[in-house]
This record gives structure tokens, C-alpha cells and sequence, in this order.
């Protein structure tokens, strides 16, 4: 599939499978050598699927381009042309190649329909994609790609005014209203797609998974008791459904139903196989409402169920730190790792634990390998640069910091630390322009307030804690000056 550059939409039109054949790497040597060569169209098409397969859009278009000097007007090419104009958003040259195409199937009618559509000639574009609805060779999928053009392009009013066509040529509009509810969701219009879900069940009210998704649906707008009447319709459908019931299980938790979900969490145990999840899920009630040593109980019965549960370890963990508990929260990430060495979050806790323990050879084990993840926080982004202090990896740590500083651009600690490895490593001029970047993040950080009281707090003990600093830099560099004049 040819997906638009800037993410308007993707075309299907074009379903070869094409691998990177001899003749591409013919047509490579050409294009090196400057020359002209002799290609079949059905060789230009074999490479530009090949590029096309890569993202490679413009290549794509290059080859085609050529194709059509060597065999001008071929309405195939033209009609491929057009499509990757689009793609990239060259939408009137897009346009004018479509002008000269005579075939109007349905995979002209597709490119033509949204070319108009951001033309902003809607009459045009709802005729051609009427047409297409309309054509004889039209199948579901080609309804459903309508849909996404509309969607990708921000024009649900077009799927309402295209809906009545639809319907009366597709039998079964199930997969379309998904296709919306879906479309809908992807888009976090959540009330939209709860409409879509509903129709969904107007035509088949024994669908268990669109109740689940309408529940999902009214959760996200906390709307926790209609999300709980959603579940039991479809558990009297169902009333052994496992995701249902544990997620009925959630509706109620995440309403603050705490005694009800403990219940629900226990009749889903008494239904799954795997009761060490439904311990998982009553400890999480617990641990919500601050009962920590309740919440030990389940994930220890959890474990004991399934020593393999990495979910259970982590929130045991959890449990011990919150306690104040650190070796038994540090014991209990190591047994978790010894069966899963790979999981980012006990590697990135373990580490952060380690480094309160003064332990900075096996923290920075810990979390230097999960130091680019998405998860790997500031918190954490600090605990593994002050273990590379310990340690003395001052140039590795400068390294790490200048990453960590842009994505949390406004953490003091971390800007201590790079002051330090400065200083330490000898660069005394980077370590004096660091402070002066610390003193207006401190002017700007006692004049605003979105600071909370204890960030606050921290830009201005650094603020204390350089006046020393400042002193000892300068002596330094003086230092310094009077040993290069001799």
C-alpha cells in the first residue's frame, strides 16, 4: 500500500507484490551512467511497485515519468502518475494528469474523488465517489476506502451524505459502520463512535465485542455506569467471557466502586484458568485505595499462582517501595528479571532503587540499556546520570545528558549533574555556561508559576549551591591562565 506523505490517506489501487527484481537494478545502472534504455511497461510498473513497496514515492514517480516518454499517453502509467502526484500532495498536477485519462474505472474515480475533494469541489467529488459505489465491479473494500479517504482528509459530512447510496447497494453494512465506529475512536471522537457502535447493535444486538467496545467507549468518557450497563448486556449474552467480566471488573475500579470490583474481580477468578491475573486485579483495587499490605496479600497469592507474572512482581514492588521498604522492593525486581531479564520497567525501577543504595555499578547496568525507551523517564533519566558521576564516566554522562536535557528540558537536577561532569572532566568554560543557563532558568522559574512547589524548591538550592561553585571555577581558570602564561 502507497501511503500519502502527508498522511492523507492510502491507496490500494496498486496490490503487486514486488520485491527488488533485475530489472530495477537494470534501470539503477542507467540512471548511474546517464543513458537511455528500452523498458516493457509492464517492467516500469514491476519497478515503481518496487519502490513503491519501499515508501520510495518519488522514485516511484521518477520511473513512471520515464515510462511515459517512452510510451506517451499510456493510460495505466498516467493513472499511477496521478496517484503518487497525490500522494505527495501535488494535488493540481495531480489533477491536469487525470484530465487526459479516458478510463474512468474505479480506480480513476478514487484518485479523481479526493483530488476534487481537496480541490474543495465537493459536487465533483461526491459524484465520483457515487460512481464507484455505484459501478457494477464495486465490492465492500472499495466502500470502506471511501470511508478513510473521508476520514483522512477530516470529512465524516461526506460519509453522511454517501451513506444512503451505500445502503442501498451493500447488503451488509456491519463492516462499514465498524470501519466508522473504528475510524471514529482512532480520532478520539468518542461520542461519534459511540453512535456508530449502537447502530452496529441495532443490526446485531448479540455482538459481544460491540458491547465491549461501546463499554470501552463510555469509559473513556467516564461514563462509568452506562460502560457497566454495556457489559452486563453483553454478559447475558455471554456470562463467562472472560475479558468481559474482568473488564466489568475495571468499569467499576476506575468508578471508585472499590467492594464491586473486588466481587466482579472474583467471579472473573472463579471463571479463568489463570487466576493469578485475577489476584493481579484485586491487589490493583488495594493498591488504588492506598491499602498497600492488602495488595501484598493478592500479588503474593498472584506469584505463588504463576511465579512467572511479571505484572505482580512490579506492582509488589511497588507495594514495598511505597512502604518504605526498599531491599524487599529491590529483592523482589531481581527475582522478577531472573525470569525476565528484558522487561523496561523492572530494569528502569531496579535502577532507580539501586541508585538510592549507593549500588551505581549495577544501577547503571540496569538503566543505561533502556535509556532512549519512551518510558524511561526524568526520574530516571537522573538516577543514571548520577551513577555515571559515581562512577566517573564523565564524558559518557555529558553525552547522555545534552539527550535527556531536550526531553525534559526543565529538570534541575539534571542540570546539576552537567555542571558537575563538567567541572569533573575539566571543562571548566562549558561548566561556567551551564551555570549561567541555570540562573535564567532560575529567574524564569521564580517568575512563573507553572512550577510545582518542589521543583521550585530545587532551582533554588542550585541557585545556592552554585555561589560555591562559581568561586572555585574561577580560582580554577585563574589558575589555568597564570599556568599557560608561564
Amino acid at each position: 500500500m502507497l501511503e500519502k506523505a502527508s498522511g492523507y490517506r492510502k491507496y490500494t489501487v496498486m496490490k503487486k507484490e514486488a520485491g527488488k527484481p533485475a530489472v530495477r537494478e537494470r534501470y539503477e545502472k542507467m540512471l548511474a551512467a546517464k543513458e537511455k534504455a528500452y523498458f516493457e511497461t509492464d517492467e516500469i510498473e514491476d519497478i515503481a511497485d518496487s519502490y513503491e513497496n519501499e515508501m520510495a514515492v518519488r522514485k516511484a514517480l521518477q520511473v513512471v515519468s520515464y515510462g511515459l516518454d517512452l510510451y506517451p499517453g499510456d493510460e495505466a502509467l498516467l493513472l499511477r502518475k496521478a496517484q503518487y502526484l497525490l500522494s505527495l500532495d501535488r494535488i493540481e498536477e495531480a489533477g491536469r494528469t487525470l484530465d487526459v485519462i479516458t478510463d474512468h474505472g474505479i480506480d480513476y474515480l478514487f484518485v479523481k474523488g479526493e483530488v476534487e475533494l481537496l480541490r474543495g469541489n465537493d459536487r465533483e467529488a461526491l459524484a465520483a465517489f457515487q460512481a464507484v459505489i455505484e459501478d457494477d465491479d464495486c465490492q465492500l473494500e472499495d466502500c470502506i476506502e471511501i470511508i478513510d479517504i473521508a476520514f483522512d482528509d477530516n470529512r465524516q459530512d461526506i460519509i453522511d451524505t454517501l451513506m444512503p447510496v451505500m445502503k442501498e447497494h451493500i447488503d451488509d453494512m456491519t463492516p462499514l459502520y465498524r470501519e466508522i465506529a473504528f475510524s471514529c475512536d482512532e480520532r478520539h471522537d468518542t461520542e461519534n463512535a459511540i453512535k456508530w457502535y449502537n447502530k452496529l447493535l441495532d443490526i446485531n444486538p448479540y455482538s459481544t465485542d460491540d458491547w465491549a467496545e461501546l463499554a470501552k467507549a463510555y469509559v473513556r468518557l467516564h461514563r462509568f455506569k452506562d460502560a457497566i450497563a454495556a457489559c452486563d448486556f453483553a454478559l447475558a449474552i455471554d456470562d463467562k467471557d472472560e475479558n468481559l467480566l474482568s473488564y466489568k471488573g475495571f468499569c467499576y475500579l476506575f468508578a471508585g466502586r472499590s467492594r464491586e470490583a473486588i466481587k466482579q474481580f472474583e467471579e472473573f477468578g472463579a471463571v479463568t484458568s489463570d487466576k493469578s491475573v485475577a489476584y493481579e486485579y484485586i491487589a490493583q483495587v488495594y493498591i488504588n485505595d492506598d491499602m498497600e499490605e492488602l495488595a501484598i496479600i493478592f500479588l503474593q497469592k498472584a506469584i505463588e499462582e504463576n511465579e512467572h507474572n511479571g505484572n505482580a512482581y512490579y506492582k509488589l514492588a511497588v507495594c514495598y517501595y511505597d512502604l518504605g521498604d526498599n531491599k524487599a522492593a529491590i529483592d523482589t525486581l531481581r527475582k522478577s528479571l531472573s525470569y525476565n531479564d528484558g522487561d523496561i520497567m523492572s530494569n528502569i525501577f531496579l535502577g532507580e532503587l539501586l541508585t538510592y543504595e549507593n549500588e551505581y555499578e549495577e544501577a547503571y547496568e540496569h538503566l543505561l540499556p533502556f535509556s532512549h525507551a519512551a518510558v524511561f523517564d526524568e526520574i530516571a533519566a537522573v538516577a543514571l546520570a548520577s551513577a555515571c558521576l559515581s562512577l566517573e564516566r564523565y564524558d559518557e554522562v555529558i553525552k547522555l545528558l545534552e539527550q535527556f536535557m531536550v526531553k525534559f528540558p526543565y529538570t534541575p537536577d539534571l542540570y546539576w549533574c552537567m555542571i558537575l561532569a563538567c567541572i569533573y572532566s575539566g571543562r571548566l568554560d562549558e561548566a561556567s555556561a551551564w551555570m549561567q543557563r541555570v540562573g535564567e532558568l532560575v529567574n524564569d522559574a521564580k517568575a512563573e508559576k507553572r512550577y510545582d512547589k518542589e521543583t521550585l524548591d530545587k532551582w533554588k538550592k542550585i541557585e545556592r549551591d552554585l555561589d560555591g561553585l562559581r568561586s572555585t571555577i574561577d580560582e580554577f581558570m585563574k589558575q589555568n591562565r597564570e599556568t599557560d602564561k608561564l
